[in-house]
């Protein structure tokens, strides 16, 4: 929970230096403009809606990547 708050105040301060070199409210991955919409549900949104899904997707497959890695590891069979 501590560290939810954390990453949170880190994204509030990543969104407050966005406002002051003028790039709050564009994509960090596209250049296009984020919806007012999603930034007044996110106010630290960094990334418009769509590259916010393509990099939860490889965030997503590098954990199932991961935790099979460790499957193997555990089950005694060698990756290499």
């Amino acid at each position: 929970r501590i560290q939810m708050k954390a990453e949170t105040v880190n994204k509030i301060g990543s969104a407050l230096a966005r406002l002051e070199e003028r790039t709050y409210g564009y994509c960090y991955e596209c250049g296009k403009e984020i919806a007012k919409q999603r930034l007044r549900a996110l106010p630290f949104a960094a990334r418009c809606r769509d590259c916010e899904a393509v990099c939860e997707s490889e965030v997503n497959r590098e954990r199932v990547l991961e935790s099979r890695s460790k499957a193997v590891s555990l089950s005694g069979v060698s990756s290499s």
